[in-house]
């Protein structure tokens, strides 16, 4: 899939592009230990001379309620101003760890992963659903009131609000 976003980004020549990923795009596989699919997505994009920036972002960062690790990689055509990188605009649930999200080709590290400074304090996943309505009898899987409100799994009925 990245490999087609690549090639669409070659073909068209935006102006600027985001592309959002997993951890994983920026992890070492097998013996190439120089190598991941997240150097080869940046020199594919620095071949044609866009302007290439990495973002290390969590989610819990900007409001929601799950710690979820992404990598942005944004773009700009050449003399186009770059995007600028993502404030965080949560704090945490707790101190982490400083984090490092990967190793550039060049042996050093991007994506420091953590948040001493942010206007906002966290906001659990409870929080962000507590004004959902409850959802109706067992049987519907689904809120009467609101009928976008609906379980997904059965399994999980006691999970109800």
């Amino acid at each position: 899939m990245i490999a087609l976003v690549v090639a669409f980004i070659e073909l068209y020549r935006p102006d600027h592009a985001i592309l959002e990923n997993v951890l994983g795009l920026a992890q070492v596989y097998g013996k190439n230990k120089d190598q991941s699919i997240m150097s080869q997505v940046v020199s594919a994009l620095l071949g044609p001379g866009y302007q290439v920036q990495i973002f290390y972002i969590n989610a819990v960062n900007q409001g929601a309620g799950a710690n979820r690790d992404r990598i942005f990689i944004s773009i700009a055509a050449p003399g186009l101003e770059p995007i600028p990188p993502i404030n965080a605009t949560h704090l945490p649930s707790r101190s982490r760890a400083a984090n490092v999200a990967g190793q550039l080709p060049n042996g050093l590290p991007f994506g420091v992963g953590i948040v001493e400074r942010a206007p906002h304090r966290f906001v659990s996943a409870g929080s962000n659903t507590a004004d959902l309505s409850r959802l109706g009898p067992e049987g519907l899987r689904s809120c009467v009131e609101e009928p976008d409100h609906r379980l997904s799994d059965t399994s999980q009925w006691d999970l109800r609000r």
